[in-house]
């Protein structure tokens, strides 16, 4: 009977950044052909407190994936800078 009290607890309430949230992206290319390989860059700025998840590129589209990258671009702001790279064809 305890397990079934302690189970059933509401969620937990997640946190919401308190700020902007920034997304910019840049093409290497400005016309891509069926099969040509080309470079996606998104940038997004966000509170240091929030999460960011990005979804699936091509989701139901035949792009294909060769590489995905990131890194953390460091900021004394409050603000996480977080930088993805994707080569696809």
């Amino acid at each position: 009977m305890i397990l079934l009290i302690n189970g059933c607890k509401p969620e937990a309430q997640k946190l919401v950044p308190q700020g902007p949230l920034t997304v910019t992206y840049t093409a290497d290319r400005e016309a891509i052909r069926v099969g040509d390989p080309a470079t996606l860059t998104v940038t997004a700025c966000f509170p240091t407190n929030g999460v960011l998840e990005l979804p699936e590129i091509g989701r139901e589209k035949e792009i294909v994936l060769l590489k995905r990258d990131w890194a953390d671009i460091p900021r004394g702001d409050g603000f996480t800078q977080t930088e993805f790279r994707y080569s696809v064809t």
